[in-house]
């Protein structure tokens, strides 16, 4: 199999259809168009956030895998066995092993009970 993985740049992000324009630096800044993102959750990207891509066979069709950790974007909260997932500037939630304590920060939090 001939698959080939890059390193890209955002470009611009479709967010209604889970997509974004990539560019690629290291390959003469060559963009592909509306590549979809291979994820089971909805985190888009911000405009010029390295990513890895993931082209078929073809080289014609790709997936976004996900964001890179680099100088410009570094863990926020790391160690084995925790988690973190950032919501938005001001909405994150993470988990620390060693504690046990699961946080949840936001401006408001509402729990619904379906019953």
């Amino acid at each position: 199999m001939d698959r080939m993985v890059l390193l890209g740049r955002i470009s611009s992000v479709n967010y209604q259809k889970g997509c974004a324009d990539v560019i690629f630096p290291d390959a003469e800044d060559m963009i592909r168009k509306e590549l979809p993102f291979f994820s089971f959750e909805y985190r888009m990207p911000k405009v010029n956030e390295l990513v890895v891509v993931l082209f078929q066979e073809n080289k014609k069709q790709g997936y976004i895998l996900g964001h890179v950790f680099n100088e410009e974007y570094l863990p926020e909260f790391f160690g084995k066995e925790n988690y973190f997932k950032r919501f938005s500037r001001r909405a994150y939630m993470k988990y620390d092993d060693a504690t046990g304590v699961m946080e949840f920060h936001a401006p408001r939090i509402r729990f619904i009970e379906e019953g």
